[in-house]
């Protein structure tokens, strides 16, 4: 998926495996100008500055009087 979005001089590297999830290098020409982090529990690419144990939560509505 990932390198399908990808430009010509852009390519992934390999997946490093971490606790919280999966960091994909992305490297320009062979130097890496940035991570992808994947959450593989929710199959999905987190967003950036998001912890890997942040999970999304549905908030009830509030009776008020």
């Amino acid at each position: 998926m990932v390198r399908e979005v990808l430009p010509p001089f852009f390519r992934v590297g390999k997946p490093l495996m971490k606790p919280g999830g999966i960091d994909v290098p992305v490297l320009y020409l062979n130097f890496a100008v940035d991570r992808l982090h994947y959450d593989p529990e929710r199959k999905i690419p987190l967003p950036k500055g998001c912890p890997g144990s942040s999970r999304p939560v549905r908030l009830r509505e509030s009776k008020r009087k």
